[in-house]
């Protein structure tokens, strides 16, 4: 159990900062992404559009994070042929498997 000690003046940091109040809907919503998220994770393969053999893009991170978990991954990047010995296809019509997710690899700012 986490006791929260009394600060000076005798109040707890719970009483002087009091956790948001999370509405039904709020709720509703988080518990509808994580159901989401958990299908989408519970796809068995991947193409990763804009895979890249740069170690600090995410297109590279994506990539091995998901061959490292035992997932079945397409890159996808015209420039490449192989990434990491994996074959890469240089768009997603060119992938024999047609029943796949896909991530882009990048990510906006």
């Amino acid at each position: 159990m986490l006791r929260v000690a009394p600060a000076a003046g005798g109040q707890s940091a719970a009483k002087r900062h009091p956790a948001p109040q999370v509405s039904a809907a709020e709720e509703l919503e988080e518990d509808a992404m994580q159901d989401l998220i958990k299908e989408f994770m519970a796809q068995k393969r991947f193409a990763i559009v804009g895979a890249t053999d740069d170690t600090k893009k995410y297109g590279h991170q994506i990539f091995k994070n998901l061959k490292s978990r035992g997932y079945e991954v397409y890159p996808v990047n015209p420039r490449l042929k192989k990434l990491e010995g994996t074959r890469c296809y240089p768009s997603l019509a060119d992938i024999p498997v047609k029943q796949l997710s896909w991530h882009q690899g990048y990510r906006y700012y």
